[in-house]
């Protein structure tokens, strides 16, 4: 199964993608990565996807992997308007072909709240078939935000003294700063971890289109973004064809977990619910 890599450029950015394609695939797959990460560390489960008759993509978010932009930087707007214009990609490459595949967006993390959004805005609506979404922050479990708040107590209390700015080092920065200084600058960024749970207070209290199917997944062992929170949202499920699911035990990073088969199985099955019914 060959891998194909290619590089867009859009808004100015050079973007990275991998894609498997296969013979008579019933649609097409774009899975986007948590933030920090990169499209090839869900390589296992894109082959998987394939195997099952897809096409699948991957994308370096903008300032990840090996895709162009500010490093560690967390841009809604950005982000947004990188994964539409992406998306455009994808059913310019399927005009190729003989038939326009239906698409679905699987976003994990803080890429969860990518797939959400799709279901917020008509020029995604109108684009996408369905879209999955995997433990999204739409809060930080509370144990998360205690190692925040003693970082924090460490930082301000027994480091020399930091601003706010000073934390803020961009990508171009932290090659002149000290190993203590790019250790504490990746790690405990307050404006993007600020950003985040703006992010996704506003995906809490937006109600979701009944146009597009979701499937929402969490795993409710979650370290990262609140089991809680997902719960309290899955109640906000209109589409007729969309569905919650909860993962017994299971961390934040489902790949390369006891979980991947699990939740990646449970994608398949609904993707072909969706094109069953849409036949």
């Amino acid at each position: 199964m060959e891998c194909v890599e290619t590089t867009h450029k859009i808004n100015g950015m050079d973007i990275y993608s991998q894609a498997y394609f296969v013979e008579n695939s019933v649609c097409n797959l774009l899975v986007l990565h948590d933030f920090g990460s990169s499209g090839a560390v869900y390589d296992s489960v894109g082959k998987y996807f394939s195997q099952q008759g897809m096409n699948v993509y991957f994308l370096d978010l903008p300032g990840c992997g090996k895709s162009g932009g500010v490093r560690g930087v967390v841009c809604k707007t950005e982000i947004l308007d990188v994964v539409h214009a992406y998306i455009k990609i994808i059913k310019k490459t399927d005009m190729l072909t003989e038939e326009q595949l239906p698409l679905f967006v699987v976003g994990h993390g803080l890429s969860g709240l990518v797939s959400c959004d799709l279901c917020r805005y008509d020029h995604f609506i109108n684009i996408v078939d369905g879209v999955v979404s995997i433990n999204p922050i739409f809060k930080f479990n509370i144990h998360y935000e205690i190692i925040v708040f003693v970082l924090l107590t460490v930082l301000f209390f027994f480091i020399r003294t930091y601003s706010f700015t000073k934390l803020k080092v961009t990508f171009e920065e932290t090659e002149k700063c000290s190993t203590c200084d790019k250790v504490i600058s990746n790690t405990l960024d307050l404006k993007n971890y600020y950003n985040i749970v703006k992010w996704g207070r506003e995906e809490l209290n937006w109600n979701w289109s009944d146009k597009l199917p979701l499937l929402l997944i969490q795993s409710e062992s979650d370290s990262i973004s609140s089991p809680e929170a997902t719960v309290q949202k899955s109640k906000c499920l209109l589409n007729i064809s969309s569905s919650f699911m909860s993962v017994k035990g299971g961390t934040h990073y489902f790949v390369f977990t006891k979980n991947e088969e699990i939740i990646a199985r449970r994608i398949v099955e609904w993707v072909k619910t969706i094109l069953k019914k849409k036949q």
